[in-house]
């Protein structure tokens, strides 16, 4: 089972048209770098079928 911010970003991948698989993949790609980074806000892309980017999420450290 995922986090509930996980869950979150899958859900918004997938809503920008990503296949479950790849949001998956994508989700726990975003949370391993955030979490290895010591940044306390990274915004990452979500990148539609034409190269521009649809939505965005942005990771806060608690207290940031």
């Amino acid at each position: 089972m995922g986090t509930p911010i996980t869950d979150q970003i899958i859900d918004r991948m997938m809503a920008a048209g990503y296949d479950g698989f790849t949001s998956i993949s994508e989700a726990t790609r975003i949370m391993r770098e955030f979490q290895a980074s010591d940044k306390k806000e990274m915004t990452f892309g979500i990148m539609g079928a034409h190269g521009k980017c649809v939505d965005a999420i942005q990771l806060r450290r608690e207290g940031a």
